[in-house]
């Protein structure tokens, strides 16, 4: 490959692009930091000047593939002059797998050029392979330090305190970061830029070590320059101690940082994963929702909600998403992103919103009113009825109270200003309220509605809600107005049967007073003349019995004998009658011309039917009490 003495790519071939796993294009539209480790950075900007110096470099060091997993190479650079220009040109040769090999030899090369102290460790924290900077500060050779453990190299409270979380979080998939103070057997006391990276073989899925690197910068502490990288690193473990996702990018969708929550949720952070949208999305270009250029172009901040699919492809992942300018190194434009994951508030609010949906399908379907006011008196929410009732249906109402509405609806303003006056006496007496309004129709009629209030308060006593119910009672109140006419006609028709039933008696009253005096006069005597003429005694007895049953017209003994409850015969009737006068059994027997125990057996058929069987009681007493003339 060719680029220039700033960093720049101006030529590469085919086979290095396979070999990181890019299109010659995109290579070419990146920079060679681009492929190597971020902690690299300094030993590169080293290599350069000493080949500005010497004319030619070589080292060992790791390419970054674009699936994150790391390439150990040995590279080669010159200098050479193409078309008047100087240029670089870079050779990339496999290296032998770390890890390989017996000799010290074998390990002293990985990058041997360089300052920087480079590890690795195994998946055991094992050591398997070092540099020769790494050999010269801890005063030992590659083959003491090879092979051991490193909680055996490094002491148990050392170990434990620095390495181990470390290198057991880089195990696990992140990239670790942190600044120390460390003393070294040949070096002394040094302050050193320390990252940890989790390595894979290329092309295999899982984890087998961790990559140390440990760049020493404590003469740029000492020349000041250390305070902005100190500001540098205080934002950096804020952001990483943030519960959200942050990362930042350059104007060319570079990322520049990305916090321990977006690895958690997107994956170990590999460095051949620059770009934001080949990293979080595995996209070739730019999304088409970021509002990247939009920020860069107008230095304001955007928000947008953002979805993906879940880690089970089943249900999506829904992230509130808020991007901001920033100056990055130097001044350099960048832009740091929040990602808010908001996908149990979303399915939160996706099952109120169905449920809302239903609910408001529900209440629309109800032929009554509902209507939902606050504290305040403002419309909150109306079902169709209860719009259809003022004349509401296509008027925005939310947030309006009944008097802002009234001047919506001239129709029915008089209704809604009375809506409002009964909306306090409901208030007022805090509990459920009923109202009796009339409210005009549109074509002119008017219907009758009965409503229903229920305030509802905080704790606090203050006004919470209200809750309107309207029913349509029109036929009710017609119904009972109509009822209320016909009692009245009812109770005029009581009284004229009343009118009529005095009048009926009085007239009866009057008949039977005309027919006893008429009896009194035109036929009793006769009666007596034949009693005193006659002088058979069988004739003058039945001469008796018609004194006695024409006085007894008026008597009610006959009538109380013949109801139809008792069923008498007429000869029982008769029988009776007689018993009542005192007659015995001979004398009726003689009278009706019967024998005496047919009349007897009238006197027990009576006494049956009189329900008098078997009970001590006389049955003339029992007649003459029970039937009397007075009754």
């Amino acid at each position: 490959m060719l680029h220039d003495t700033e960093g720049n790519f101006l030529e590469l071939n085919e086979e290095f692009s396979r070999r990181l796993g890019y299109r010659r294009d995109e290579l070419l539209a990146m920079i060679p930091l681009d492929i190597n480790i971020q902690s690299e950075t300094a030993s590169v900007f080293e290599q350069l000047e000493i080949l500005r110096g010497k004319g030619q470099v070589s080292c060992e060091t790791f390419h970054v593939h674009r699936d994150g997993s790391l390439i150990q190479t040995r590279m080669t650079r010159k200098i050479i002059t193409l078309h008047g220009r100087q240029v670089v040109l870079s050779v990339a040769r496999d290296s032998p797998p770390v890890g390989t090999g017996s000799s010290p030899d074998d390990h002293c090369p990985v990058l041997s050029t360089t300052d920087d102290l480079i590890a690795f460790f195994d998946s055991d924290l094992v050591y398997r392979k070092v540099n020769q900077a790494y050999c010269r500060a801890y005063n030992m050779s590659a083959d003491r330090i090879i092979g051991s453990p490193a909680r055996l190299l490094h002491g148990n409270e050392t170990f434990d305190r620095l390495l181990k979380p470390c290198l057991e979080s880089s195990l696990a998939g992140r990239t670790v970061r942190h600044q120390k103070w460390i003393d070294y057997p040949s070096l002394g006391r040094r302050l050193m830029d320390i990252t940890y990276y989790p390595f894979c073989e290329h092309g295999a899925d899982t984890i087998s070590g961790v990559v140390l690197f440990a760049h020493d910068i404590t003469t740029l502490h000492a020349s000041g320059d250390f305070m902005i990288s100190r500001e540098q690193r205080r934002l950096e473990s804020m952001l990483n101690s943030m519960p959200i996702g942050v990362y930042i990018i350059d104007r060319h969708f570079n990322l520049r940082y990305v916090n321990p929550i977006i690895q958690d949720q997107f994956g170990p952070l590999h460095s051949g994963k620059k770009k934001c949208h080949h990293y979080l999305v595995d996209r070739s270009s730019p999304c088409p929702w970021c509002r990247a250029d939009r920020i860069f172009t107008g230095s304001h901040a955007c928000r947008w909600s953002w979805q993906r699919k879940g880690p089970d492809r089943a249900s999506p992942v829904t992230y509130d998403v808020y991007a901001a300018p920033i100056a990055d190194d130097n001044d350099t434009p960048a832009m740091i992103t929040f990602l808010y994951n908001v996908t149990d508030k979303q399915l939160a609010l996706d099952r109120l919103q169905l449920l809302n949906d239903q609910l408001t399908t529900l209440v629309n379907t109800l032929p009554d009113g509902i209507f939902f006011k606050d504290g305040s008196g403002r419309w909150l929410l109306a079902n169709r009825a209860g719009l259809q009732l003022f004349g509401l249906e296509d008027i925005d109402y939310h947030g309006n109270t009944d008097r802002e509405l009234a001047r919506l609806s001239p129709l029915h303003r008089d209704a809604l200003l009375a809506s409002e006056q009964s909306d306090e006496l409901a208030w007022k007496s805090r509990e459920i309220s009923r109202f009796d309004t009339v409210i005009p129709l549109a074509n002119g009629t008017a219907r009758t509605y009965e409503i229903v209030k229920a305030p509802l308060f905080h704790r606090d006593g203050s006004r919470k809600a209200l809750i309107v119910l309207s029913r349509d009672i029109t036929k009710w109140v017609e119904t009972e107005k109509a009822l209320r006419t016909e009692m009245e006609k009812r109770k005029e028709a009581n009284i004229s049967m009343r009118v009529l039933l005095d009048q009926y008696r009085e007239a009866r009253q009057e008949v039977e007073q005309q027919i006893t005096a008429q009896l009194k006069k035109l036929v009793f005597p006769y009666l007596d003349f034949l009693d005193q003429a006659v002088r058979q005694e069988e004739a003058r007895e039945c001469l008796k019995i018609i004194n006695s049953h024409l006085a007894s017209i008026t008597d009610p003994f006959a009538k109380k004998l013949s109801d139809p409850l008792l069923g008498l015969t007429p000869r029982e009737i008769l029988v009776a009658d007689l018993v009542r006068q005192g007659k015995s059994s001979e004398t009726i027997a003689q009278t009706l011309n019967l024998s005496k125990r047919t009349i007897d057996a009238y006197r027990i058929s009576l006494r049956k039917k009189l329900s008098l069987t078997n009970k001590k009681v006389n049955l003339r007493e029992y007649l003459r009490s029970v039937y009397s003339l007075n009754d």
